[in-house]
């Protein structure tokens, strides 16, 4: 650890270093006393405590303690520890305990809000340092609840000093080359002396000499850098037995200088980095509350004369209290208001305080006159006082549809002042957050899996029964993206709100209910403009994304070929072009989730222009393709062998008819979008006429959908030709979906919109098992020319 420290901290060549590591050691080993978990066992390996007990670290150090205080009785060294706690904040008790016993540290509960604390510690510093470090701290942070300090003094004369008369300004050589004048002592006797290849060292006694400087001189052949690298236990123990006395003249600089230096990076360096970690840092054998290391903090002094050497050291590491955050936390702040009316709390407030995760929310109902204070103005009496707080949400099993009456919180029954007072809110605090970490726990079995709530608009353009086959897909788009829906809001509007879809009191519901059911995605099911998803964004407080971008999300993750990987990732960075600006600061929208997957590039903290020219070149590479199968295409009608293609809703069973017809062996799923690259496989056929024997084409194309996004019709347009410039359609209709006319509809839309008009179309109708009769006779009346079929079961083939 030592070695480790050494190593890099010199590498600040700017100034003088000077470092204590057994300060920092012992600092370090007071704080991990309150470790545990992953953050104990990396400090346990960065200090080299592995395979010793808590209780032995313990021990050596206080026998460390007892060492130094006995090594010379010429001279002052001693070792001070403090414990300056934030009042009112818990400490464990058994930490406090071990510090007492084993490191003797002094521990005071200090109002850290009081214009004194500062200058109290910093005098306690002062005095174990004896004046040679004055001030360690300089503010007290709101979020610091403890700063734990060690501070060592030392102060030996030499057992031969130098004489001051022989004290000189002679050349001082530095690291880079040059020299400088500076005062340099010298003195003539006995050393204990060892030199080799690569240094000089001497050893300087300090009192009856039980305690020496030990001072290395690399030789011009070398510097500093090696002589850290050859600085091992093994070859220190080597050098200190290869110590003899020598008699000669030796010269060294006399100095002072003081250093302080944070230490964050070099413990990072050395694998402590967990206890710096707001997520990951562990001290739960300090305190019931989460708290991570902020800095340590290193500051020495030393000076070296003639008559002897005097130094301090102290090291200063403040836990701080992390903000609460996330699903299984509150906020922190207790909210006190106050009325006229006798009335509870209106929901509205109480939407507030759920909304703010506040601990708790006290309502003091004021009386309308009181007692007049001098100088004009009145105080009213406090009538009684409610009591509010939120509860663990609930869920009614099995339904996704949210009730606002299950957006849980607790408001108490009129009580007097007298009984709120005696309410213990640390004890309900932390009660209430135990059982919301429990439920968050729960929740958390699969992390990778976002956690949706959905939200549909009703406007006047939609019809009732179009509107929940839109929020019953949109369910199912997620689910095949991989979320999960905890829930559905709905709002009917007129038209939608240009600022956030819906209207503000729904956007406070949604919020509410997000906290309330730890959702971590919004989907909404429309598009929403750039503006739109930004606002929501921010008002919510967690990603929003709309219906395109959950479609594009599953585009990315079926796209298997290149050229599907290709049009996927052209289609999301047209997308994403315009939704760039507000996004966040690191604006990384691929790889982390629902509308965050993409084949292509991985991030999108790059420049507009540099994603304006990555579009250029896959618009470029899109056309050859469309080129491509062109040539493709040529060369079948060159063959006179006809093309089917194969089109319709996503999941009405295509790739499953080709799998019956054609032995293929295309993926299948009860899953939309199952398939995305195009199939295309011969199916030999025979003239019922003449009983010729000829072979066509079928071609599986891409799933359509109800409003295909844009830039997935503009980005695959190299695909949909093969359905414009197919003979024939092969319409698959999936019978047994409730919405299957509205699902006609829809693709004939698009067929209709594509710039070439497709040839003769047959309605096939699939899924014919799963159908009652009746269906099944309103779909042969309004399409008489159709085919019914069962592509699983092989009817009607």
């Amino acid at each position: 650890f030592r070695r480790g420290i050494f190593r890099l901290v010199k590498q600040d060549k700017d100034k003088n270093v000077f470092v204590s590591p057994t300060s920092l050691a012992i600092a370090l080993s007071m704080l991990y006393n309150g470790a545990s978990g992953e953050t104990q066992q990396a400090m346990a390996k960065a200090l080299e405590l592995q395979g010793m007990s808590l209780k032995e670290i313990n021990r050596a150090n206080q026998s460390l303690r007892l060492i130094f205080s006995q090594a010379d009785p010429k001279i002052k060294l001693s070792i001070a520890n403090s414990l300056w706690a934030r009042q009112g904040f818990p400490l464990k008790s058994q930490f406090l305990a071990n510090n007492q016993e084993f490191y003797e540290a002094k521990v005071t509960n200090l109002d850290f809000t009081s214009p004194k604390a500062v200058g109290t510690i910093n005098g306690w510093v002062n005095e174990n340092t004896r004046g040679k470090i004055k001030q360690i701290i300089e503010e007290i942070k709101p979020s610091d609840v403890l700063f734990l300090i060690n501070a060592i003094y030392f102060k030996g004369n030499w057992t031969n000093e130098f004489d001051k008369e022989l004290t000189t300004e002679q050349p001082f050589y530095l690291s880079d080359g040059t020299t400088k004048q500076h005062p340099m002592m010298s003195r003539t006797g006995d050393y204990d002396y060892y030199e080799n290849e690569q240094f000089q060292a001497i050893g300087l006694p300090y009192g009856e000499g039980r305690l020496s400087m030990y001072i290395f001189l690399p030789n011009e052949n070398s510097n500093l850098d090696n002589f850290s690298k050859q600085l091992t236990p093994e070859n220190w123990n080597q050098w200190m037995s290869q110590f003899r006395n020598r008699d000669g003249l030796f010269q060294m600089p006399k100095f002072k200088f003081e250093y302080e230096q944070e230490l964050n990076n070099a413990l990072i360096a050395l694998g402590m980095g967990t206890m710096f970690d707001s997520v990951k840092a562990d001290f739960s054998e300090m305190a019931s509350r989460p708290v991570k290391v902020d800095s340590v903090k290193h500051k020495t002094f030393v000076e070296v004369n003639e008559e002897g050497t005097e130094a301090a050291a102290q090291t200063k590491i403040p836990p701080l209290e992390l903000p609460r955050y996330g699903a299984e936390r509150l906020c922190g702040i207790r909210c006190i208001a106050t009325q006229l009316k006798s009335e509870i709390p209106r929901e509205s407030t109480l939407t507030a305080m759920a909304i703010q995760r506040l601990d708790a929310l006290v309502v003091l109902t004021i009386t309308g006159s009181g007692m007049i204070r001098r100088g004009g103005g009145a105080t009213g009496y406090i009538k009684e006082t409610y009591l509010a707080h939120l509860l663990p949400p609930s869920n009614s099993e099995g339904n996704n549809q949210v009730d606002s009456q299950l957006l849980n919180w607790s408001v108490s029954s009129p009580m007097s002042l007298d009984i709120l007072t005696k309410q213990d809110f640390q004890e309900l605090v932390e009660e209430l957050e135990a059982e919301f970490r429990r439920q968050f726990v729960a929740q958390q079995v699969d992390v990778d899996q976002d956690r949706v709530l959905i939200i549909g608009l009703m406007t006047e353009k939609i019809s009732p029964e179009r509107f929940e086959d839109g929020l019953a897909e949109i369910g199912r788009l997620v689910e095949t993206a991989g979320g999960e829906v905890l829930g559905v809001i709905q709002q009917k509007r007129s038209h939608p709100h240009p600022q956030t879809v819906v209207g503000s009191g729904k956007v406070e519901e949604i919020a509410l209910t997000t906290q309330t059911l730890a959702a971590n995605l919004v989907v909404f099911d429309r598009e929403l403009s750039p503006a739109q998803a930004r606002n929501l964004e921010s008002q919510i407080g967690v990603r929003v994304v709309d219906r395109t971008e959950v479609i594009l999300d599953i585009f990315a993750q079926r796209a298997q070929s290149r050229a599907g990987k290709l049009q996927v990732e052209l289609a999301q960075l047209e997308y994403m072009l315009p939704r760039l600006t507000g996004r966040g600061q690191a604006m990384s929208r691929l790889g982390g989730g629902i509308g965050t997957r993409g084949p292509g590039e991985t991030k999108l903290e790059t420049e507009r222009r540099s994603i304006q020219r990555r579009i250029a070149r896959l618009q470029q590479e899109v056309n050859q393709l469309q080129a491509h199968r062109s040539r493709l295409r040529q060369r079948r009608q060159q063959q006179d062998v006809p093309t089917v293609a194969v089109v319709g809703y996503t999941n009405a069973g295509k790739s499953t008819l080709l799998n019956t017809l054609t032995n293929a062996e295309v993926y299948t799923a009860d899953q939309l979008f199952a398939t995305l690259d195009p199939t295309t496989r011969r199916l030999p056929i025979v003239d019922s006429v003449t009983g010729k024997s000829s072979a066509m084409l079928l071609i599986d194309t891409v799933g359509f959908i109800h409003e295909l996004p844009p830039p997935l019709v503009d980005s695959f347009r190299a695909t949909l030709e093969e359905v414009t410039e197919a003979d024939a359609l092969l319409h698959v209709v999936d019978l047994s979906h409730s919405a299957w006319a509205s699902h006609i509809r829809s693709v004939m839309g698009i067929l209709r919109d594509m710039p070439i008009t497709p040839g003769p179309i047959l309605v096939a109708f699939n899924k014919i098992d799963q159908v009652d009769s009746d269906t099944l006779g309103l779909a042969k009346e309004e399409f008489p020319q159709g085919v019914f079929i069962s592509a699983s079961k092989r009817f009607g083939l």
